[in-house]
């Protein structure tokens, strides 16, 4: 438990009363809390280097005080005072507010992407008008250490840095940099060093050294700069020396980096609540703003005070009293926590406030409203019922069984119950969505992001860790796994498994048979008469509906259609890697790739004659492959993903097709292929190219965010493609844009001009066939990602065809039609989904709409000028013949147009950024800027909005003007 040393005298003059020193043990212990010894400063030094050490020091009376750990609001005088006065009803609970400046200029924080790398999260607020003495600043500095010893622990998740305000000037930044590059003075010192040069200085630094190790092994190191390049501190390790704190000072900044967010934001919720009262409005905060690099903005600190309902008589039962729940009400209330009694007379509203973070559950609500009534209160009694100990059934024969295990000859192993979502998903080819597993929020490392739902990945990590060890290796594991349960109050439940390895040169199946055989006889389970057989199953159309979703998103799929057109991952050398779906175990010899099928037993199936449901339940249908997983020969599990690496290619032909087909869903397809039927061929086929494109393609994006199904992971899928691949896969935006362009530019021309139907209809297929495949041979997304994206398309089609005549009619006479379409699509774009990390899909799809608004608002200009070029004369028009002249003029065209396309863009985007920054006062130079949502969103609708109507007015004007 931490100890909180204060003065008797200065805490006896906040309390309002002098106490014995029995009467203040006897309150301490009222409240929870144990007066642990009362000293000197003197004594303490006599007692720790002797006598002689202490000649000089103070003769002042301290109080030791154990504080409970998770009480962080007791860690200083100001929060003990203030929870005993209200313990003791002197005073009422303070309410904390937080306040934003009287200017409306708030401090903000931006956090740069670099940081991610080694502390990625960061608070801020600010104390405005405080007043110092030396006790306050004092117990300040001293609340610092404390909380860096505690809920910090040690500086690894968190580290605090306290700043004067008025010797900086924001905004702030948060970055990461190389230690060469980082050079300040740092606190206390006289001269400036760099980040490496401290790490050597403090080495030998008492306080300091602990905490080196939490940087000094990373590539950057965190640094926190003010807009004028001053480094307010290098965390976790010191501040720098120009914004140190005095008892001079008026305004603190306060600044949290850290590792877990929530951590974070409880430290800064409890220093503000703290010393906020020294503040000229007490109890007041001034709030900063944090600005993420997704361009997420968050306001800190919360300062957020949340309800609790309890029953009454569980207080009681609990605590073993029989109180009103008035009275109740009134206990929790001494103890910080504003309660009331509800209309219906038995439930108690205890409102808890932000210096509470102790409080988690009902059962701490309990606890607190037992040590306000009083321990030695609580009457004793003897329970009402008798039981006699008796081990759990399930443990017994947990026992029994591993007692015969290691009689086999099995070693058990005991592995962590936590696990990354790789070796419960990926790493056993199964999606992580149908794992069924409980994650943690805010893992501490990557390997311990949610609870395990097998044993299997625990035994094969031990076989890799130990691989050099004699073999055969015979491990075991009896423990439990925990899966989601909605049905259970804590929303998730245990099981018991067993899982066991054999690991040899050979197979050794019969061992893991014989095994296997030797638990069902323990158990006592009989043969079944007919033995091995294969049972109908009962399935329903949804679980046939959702096996066959399941099956078309298994990357293995993905996998054998490049493996189909001579596209695999060439292996480093010779290793056996294990993919865990359908149980495929790979094997290489000399960078051949030679695939064998090791089927399990369905789940449909018995094995050996064990016809007890509860068996086959219980091993086959949960998927535990003890017995097909168990027979596999297993080498360098650990490693198995490193060994896939690059990718060989033996068809150039089909390589050089598929990479070309894919180009023709990408932009630089579209920017070039619709402008150019705009100008040269058709704007009547053009509208409807480019309406149809923009709507399709915003159904697409948003419905990737939406859904955020990922794409496919590699191995066993070859990547080709990068740059997207931060982007969710499903649906595949490529096979929506490229089915919907082929078949819109079918049916937009098919009775427009002469040509065979049939033709027509081939080319549309192929080009939608051949980028939707292209999709499968880059590896970026699955089978039901690209069938969904043709579906999405061709039914967008289906049900809009019969309306596009009278649309392009509104759209060139109707004056509201572009109005509607400027506001629709900024409000789609300013409303697209949210995304847990930053992407370019947002990005992307307001091009698009800014597009489709400046086309919408073009046309209606164009048209109102007569700047529509139409052809003349009967339809369907004869396709003209193709000329030297033809094409030269055309291709001058093509450039004129494009290049003032180049040319508006570049003043849009400039013009847009430069008033976005001077609105919102951010340097729009910044990528990190504007990629904000209130900045990226303006600029590019405006700029590609702008595109389109220069598209469809100003070059068909150069055109008339050049003769062209």
């Amino acid at each position: 438990m931490p100890t909180v040393s204060v003065k008797r005298d200065l805490l006896y003059q906040a309390l309002g009363r002098t106490y014995t020193d029995e009467e203040f043990d006897e309150l301490c212990f009222e409240f929870g809390l144990e007066l642990d010894e009362i000293t000197s400063e003197k004594e303490i030094i006599s007692k720790e280097k002797g006598d002689g050490k202490a000649d000089g020091a103070s003769d002042i009376v301290l109080f030791k005080i154990d504080v409970p750990a998770n009480r962080y609001d007791l860690l200083c005088l100001e929060g003990l005072v203030r929870g005993l006065q209200v313990f003791k009803e002197r005073i009422d609970a303070p309410r904390y507010k937080r306040a934003t400046p009287s200017d409306k200029q708030l401090q903000r924080l931006f956090i740069t992407e670099e940081t991610a790398a080694v502390r990625p999260h960061a608070v801020a607020a600010v104390l405005r008008n405080i007043t110092f003495t030396q006790e306050r600043y004092d117990s300040f500095i001293d609340l610092q250490e404390k909380l860096h010893q505690n809920i910090c622990r040690r500086r690894a998740l968190v580290a605090i840095g306290t700043h004067d305000l008025d010797t900086i000037s924001g905004p702030f930044i948060y970055t990461a940099k190389p230690p060469a590059e980082i050079k300040f003075k740092p606190l206390n010192q006289t001269k400036e060093y760099t980040a490496a040069e401290l790490m050597e200085l403090y080495r030998t630094d008492s306080h300091l050294k602990h905490f080196l190790h939490i940087i000094e092994d990373k590539p950057v190191y965190p640094v926190i700069y003010d807009s004028n390049g001053v480094v307010l501190s290098m965390p976790p390790i010191i501040n720098g020396n120009h914004s140190k704190i005095s008892l001079n000072t008026r305004n603190v900044f306060i600044e949290c980096t850290a590792t877990d967010l929530t951590k974070a934001k409880i430290t800064l919720d409890i220093l503000v609540t703290m010393f906020s009262e020294y503040c000229a409005e007490p109890f007041t905060v001034e709030e900063a703003e944090v600005i993420y690099p997704d361009g997420r903005s968050t306001f800190y600190p919360e300062l957020a005070y949340w309800k609790e309902t309890v029953q009454s008589e569980k207080i009681n039962s609990k605590v073993g009293i029989c109180e009103t729940p008035a009275n109740l009400a009134k206990l929790l209330t001494r103890m910080c926590l504003k309660s009331e009694v509800l209309e219906d007379g038995k439930q108690i509203e205890v409102e808890i406030p932000p210096t509470r973070a102790d409080i988690i559950h009902a059962c701490d609500i309990v606890e607190d409203a037992a040590v306000a009534y009083g321990f030695n209160n609580i009457e004793m009694v003897i329970p009402k019922t008798y039981t006699i100990a008796n081990q759990l059934p399930l443990n017994k024969l947990t026992e029994l069984l591993r007692q015969d295990l290691a009689a086999a000859g099995f070693t058990e192993a005991l592995t962590f119950a936590l696990c990354s979502i790789d070796d419960i998903a990926d790493k056993l080819g199964v999606p992580v969505s149908s794992t069924n597993a409980v994650h943690i929020a805010n893992p501490k490392t990557a390997e311990f992001q949610v609870a395990r739902t097998t044993l299997l990945p625990g035994l094969l990590k031990t076989i890799a860790a130990n691989r050099k060890m004699p073999l055969p290796l015979k491990l075991f594991e009896m423990s439990d796994i925990v899966v989601k349960d909605s049905s259970r109050d804590v929303g998730a439940r245990n099981h018991r498994h067993l899982c066991a390895v054999y690991y040899n040169k050979n197979p050794g199946f019969e061992v893991i048979h014989g095994l296997l055989d030797r638990i069902m006889q323990l158990v006592s389970m009989n043969p079944g008469e007919k033995g091995y057989q294969i049972k109908a199953a009962q399935v329903s159309v949804r679980e046939i509906m959702a096996q066959w979703i399941e099956a078309l998103q298994d990357p293995q799929l993905v996998a054998k259609f490049q493996m189909s057109c001579g596209l695999t991952l060439q292996p480093k050398g010779e290793t056996n890697g294990v993919s865990l779906g359908h149980i495929q175990l790979r094997a290489f010899q000399g960078g051949r790739n030679k695939s064998t099928w090791v089927k399990g037993v369905p789940q449909e199936k018995e094995l050996n004659g064990y016809s007890n449901g509860s068996y086959a339940n219980g091993i086959h249908k949960k998927k535990q492959g003890v017995i097909t997983i168990l027979a596999l020969q297993l080498k360098e599990y650990s490693e198995c993903l490193e060994t896939f690496k690059k990718p060989g290619m033996e068809n150039h032909l089909l390589y050089y097709l598929f990479r070309f087909a894919a180009a023709l869903g990408q932009e630089v397809f579209y920017i070039t292929f619709l402008p150019f039927t705009l100008w040269n061929i058709d704007s009547f086929v053009a509208r409807r190219l480019i309406m149809v494109w923009a709507i399709v393609m915003y159904l697409g994006q948003a419905s990737k965010d939406l859904l955020k199904w990922p794409r496919p992971s590699s191995p066993p899928v070859v990547k080709l493609e990068t740059r997207v691949e931060a982007e969710y896969g499903m649906p595949s935006t490529h096979a929506i844009a490229a089915t919907a362009i082929s078949f819109t530019f079918l049916l937009a021309t098919m009775n427009r001009y002469q040509y065979p139907f049939g033709i027509g209809l081939t080319a549309a297929l192929c080009l939608s066939t051949l980028v939707s495949l292209s999709r499968l041979y880059t590896g970026m997304h699955t089978v039901l990602d690209v069938i969904c994206g043709v579906m999405i398309a061709l039914l967008f089609l289906a049900l809009t065809f019969p309306m596009w005549d009278s649309a392009d009619e509104l759209l060139l006479t109707n004056p509201i039609c572009p109005v509607l379409a400027v506001i629709v699509g900024f409000l789609l774009s300013y409303t697209y989904p949210k995304m847990d990390h930053y992407s370019t899909t947002r990005a992307d799809t307001v091009t698009i709409l800014g597009c489709g608004s400046g086309i919408a608002v073009g046309t209606w200009l164009g048209h109102y000028l007569g700047m529509t070029y139409n052809p003349s004369g009967p339809f369907p028009l004869s396709i003209p013949p193709i000329t030297t002249n033809m094409l030269l003029v055309q291709l001058a065209r093509f450039v004129l147009g494009v290049s003032l396309l180049v040319l508006t863009r570049f003043a849009a985007k400039t013009l847009s950024l430069k008033i976005l920054g001077s609105w919102y006062n951010v340097p729009t130079q910044d990528k990190l800027v504007r990629q904000r949502l209130e900045i990226e969103v303006p600029y590019k609708f405006v700029t590609y909005t702008s595109l389109g109507v220069v598209a469809n007015t100003l070059v068909p004007w150069l055109y008339q003007v050049f003769r062209l």
